[in-house]
């Protein structure tokens, strides 16, 4: 290996290169042929006293440089000063700040490296915040299971802590009564009374107001007309018509209308009786007259 060495102006302190790496040395023998990457520090280079080896350049502080007076530097940031070989200066390489898991480094010229853990904080009382591998986790925290099915255990924003509170049953429909029952928790029961006997009431998804449906008064029947009575609800009226010779009435089995002839029968034997969509019942007398004597009915008898 060819050894070369240079001295910094304005010091003591030899710089030798080796194949190309730098090392430091106060008069103190390089072996030939060997990679030197080492550093080596003296105070005083004519009595080669006060030195100090740095086999590791990554455990080089500058604390430790300082202690020794090495090779000046820029601030407490500059982990060592090396030599630039053909240049006369200096040059100034940085401190490296190696963090740990979930910490973070800053070098500052006063202390050096400074290490702080990762603030993982959301400012809510009711996360469990954690780090790992440098990435932040917020957790809500889970509330044991509270006793009975009207209350609840749920996190206090303001302290963190667990707290058990009563079940709030609020569908945000104003026309359900909202209560809670003991054994099966909430309960919506529709709270929307018919206006009166022709409608009934309902409270339809999607909508907080009482809805009136009308009655359906259908009876399936078709000799009947239905309808309905505010007061007093359905109706059914039998549809069927009658004349003066029949009289028609709703077969409410087979939902057709039965005729029934209309009896003119008047009981009375000298008389015939019949019946006209006209006139109605007609009772004509059937008593018959000859040369001698004229017949007339007496109904009386």
């Amino acid at each position: 290996a060819v050894v070369s060495a240079h001295k910094v102006e304005d010091s003591d302190v030899v710089v030798f290169s080796v194949s190309g790496f730098l090392a430091c040395d106060s008069n103190l023998p390089i072996p030939q042929g060997e990679l030197v990457v080492s550093l080596v520090f003296c105070r005083n280079t004519d009595t080669q006293t006060d030195c100090v080896i740095y086999p590791d350049l990554s455990a080089v502080t500058m604390t430790s440089l300082n202690q020794l007076g090495g090779l000046p530097n820029d601030n407490s940031c500059t982990a060592y000063s090396s030599y630039v070989e053909g240049s006369g200066e200096i040059a100034s390489n940085p401190l490296p700040c190696t963090t740990g898991e979930c910490e973070t480094a800053v070098c500052t010229v006063a202390n050096g490296c400074e290490y702080t853990p990762i603030d993982c904080s959301d400012g809510d009382l009711c996360t469990t915040d954690s780090c790992s591998q440098n990435v932040c986790s917020n957790e809500p925290i889970v509330c044991p299971a509270a006793t009975g099915a009207c209350s609840e255990s749920i996190c206090n924003p303001n302290n963190g802590q667990c707290e058990s509170s009563a079940v709030v049953c609020d569908d945000a429909r104003d026309c359900t009564f909202d209560y809670c029952d003991a054994q099966n928790g909430c309960q919506y029961e529709v709270d929307c009374p018919g206006a009166d006997s022709c409608h009934v009431g309902s409270c339809p998804e999607g909508s907080g107001a009482c809805v009136q449906d009308p009655i359906d008064c259908s009876d399936g029947i078709d000799c009947t007309t239905d309808s309905c009575d505010l007061a007093s609800g359905c109706v059914h009226e039998d549809s069927c018509s009658s004349s003066l010779c029949s009289s028609s009435t709703c077969n409410l089995s087979t939902g057709a209308c039965d005729q029934e002839p209309v009896s003119c029968d008047d009981g009375v034997a000298c008389t015939t009786d019949f019946c006209n969509d006209v006139d109605g019942c007609l009772h004509e007398d059937n008593c018959v007259s000859d040369n001698c004597q004229t017949a007339t009915c007496d109904e009386s008898t």
